[in-house]
């Protein structure tokens, strides 16, 4: 049920604040769900931590990548200039940790070799990546 309603909470977000600023970014959204699939799947796999919900796509419950989608469109809608991205990244990492220990509290995840510092560094590094990946593929791929 966590897992639907952070779903459902996510595009609230996108419907109410994106959306009518034409702020939506769905190559964003590909690149972190597609990042965080290859990341929890391989942790997964580690038992370095484990997701309980269904439905499940390899073991990971379905609505927590789908939030992955909403999550990197709500990254880059609400992103700020990039002087201040050193400041963005890392406060979005920890509100992200802070769902985690929420889905922890609610019994959808659980922690076997991990913690809250893994998380909170790795979602640093994955919205880096997530950041140089778009602006490489909007500058490079797509510049006219």
């Amino acid at each position: 049920m966590f897992w639907y309603l952070y779903f459902l909470f996510n595009l609230l977000i996108i419907v109410v604040f994106l959306r009518p600023r034409k702020k939506i970014s769905y190559l964003t959204g590909l690149i972190t769900i597609l990042l965080m699939f290859i990341v929890d799947y391989t942790a997964v796999k580690l038992r370095l931590y484990v997701f309980y919900g269904m439905p499940s796509f390899y073991n990971l419950p379905l609505f927590y990548l789908l939030n992955g989608f909403l999550l990197g469109i709500i990254f880059w809608g609400f992103k700020p200039r990039e002087r201040w991205l050193w400041l963005y990244i890392p406060l979005i990492s920890l509100l992200f940790t802070g769902v985690e220990r929420l889905a922890e509290i609610f019994g959808v995840y659980r922690h076997l070799k991990w913690s809250y510092w893994y998380s909170f560094g790795l979602n640093i590094v994955a919205l880096i990546v997530v950041t140089a990946v778009k602006y490489y593929i909007d500058d490079v791929l797509f510049s006219k």
